[in-house]
């Protein structure tokens, strides 16, 4: 994930936006690839493998997350017909279309902390 510099003059001069693990690549040091994530839903990790990581595997825990009650999957992707060219995208869906599924979430399904629910742009 490539680095957010607050100051954008550095990121220009200095190369500030650019990630180690960039930086490495192409200096064609030796890297080594993630073998086994203990983060994301195996239902999200499916996502990026074979593409991005080839054996990519799951650890244990991460098999242990309960079901999201109500929901009958755990990943949705979501049509629009906003292009993502624009400025505010990501506020538009928030309003337009996320703030309605993530409050559906919080109040009649998951009886939940607004913390506890992630929606990812």
């Amino acid at each position: 994930m490539r680095p957010s510099p607050a100051v954008y003059r550095l990121a220009w001069d200095f190369n500030f936006d650019i990630s180690l693990f960039e930086r490495m690549v192409k200096n064609k040091m030796h890297c080594e690839v993630l073998k086994e994530q203990h983060r994301m839903r195996p239902e999200v990790a499916e996502l990026i493998v074979p593409s991005i990581y080839p054996e990519l595997t799951n650890h244990s825990s991460v098999l242990q997350y309960e079901t999201i009650r109500g929901m009958l999957k755990s990943v949705f992707f979501i049509t629009h017909n906003h292009p993502e060219e624009e400025v505010c995208v990501s506020s538009v869906l928030n309003a337009v279309l996320l703030a309605p599924f993530r409050q559906r979430l919080l109040l009649n399904v998951c009886n939940c902390l607004p913390d506890n629910v992630s929606i990812c742009l």
